[in-house]
């Protein structure tokens, strides 16, 4: 908004000061005598040759709306990533679209991860600190076996991506360690781990209704013993 001071009384204190001057043609001046040719917001200016207060009045349009969410879209698309994570509005979105914007940005991030920040950012740290380690005598050469987990994506809808995954597993189009490692877990760490609760329940006689050795995914007890008598009762 922008005031500016107009007419008024030339026998007035005030409007005397705002009589043109020797030589001065009447116009908009700032407080150092200089003609205004440009109008900043939020700046009053004193008119010369009169006093009065005028107000700029902005014109209203009802499409901004419209226009900021378009130049939303166009910023979101200009960096790959879904309107709805940019702008944290999801009135506009429903399971199925914010699924799909969803698939499309992990995509994206997975190939950032795997050939950008592993190759170029994790791959020099790792030699950096085995050549470290190797010169601090902490191991007895500059290499090792690791393996790289990125931590994995959340789902909206756990028990239908669940599911899907276990159908690929049991299909034979993926693998228990990849499904695994797609979460972000180290297949060989879990792998063990479930051994390990396996025996130590096995030991106190525990049966869980998530043991899918001894019982169903209905809840019912399977035909089938456990692994461990079972192999038992064969060598008997």
């Amino acid at each position: 908004m922008v005031a500016i001071m107009t007419g008024g009384d030339p026998d007035d204190a005030l409007g005397a000061v705002l009589q043109p001057a020797a030589g001065q043609k009447p116009g908009i001046y700032d407080v150092h005598g200089q003609r205004v040719e440009k109008i900043a917001p939020g700046t009053i200016y004193n008119a010369v040759g009169g006093r009065d207060v005028k107000f700029t009045q902005p014109a209203v349009t009802g499409d901004y709306g419209h226009y900021v969410e378009t130049e939303e879209h166009t910023i979101a698309a200009g960096f790959r990533i879904p309107h709805f994570i940019l702008t944290g509005r999801l009135d506009k979105v429903n399971y199925s679209s914010s699924k799909v914007g969803l698939e499309v940005f992990k995509r994206m991030i997975s190939q950032l991860q795997w050939q950008i920040i592993i190759p170029m950012l994790c791959e020099p740290m790792i030699q950096w600190f085995l050549e470290a380690a190797y010169l601090a005598g902490a191991i007895d050469k500059p290499t090792a076996a690791y393996s790289w987990v990125p931590p994995r994506f959340y789902s909206a809808d756990p028990l239908r991506d669940l599911n899907a995954q276990k159908g690929e597993v049991r299909a034979g189009f993926k693998s228990w360690s990849a499904a695994v490692a797609e979460r972000g877990e180290d297949p060989e760490t879990v792998a063990q781990e479930i051994a390990k609760d396996n025996k130590r329940f096995d030991k106190l006689g525990l049966v869980l209704d998530t043991d899918p050795r001894v019982m169903s995914q209905a809840g019912q007890l399977n035909d089938r013993k456990k692994p461990g008598k079972a192999k038992q009762e064969d060598e008997e």
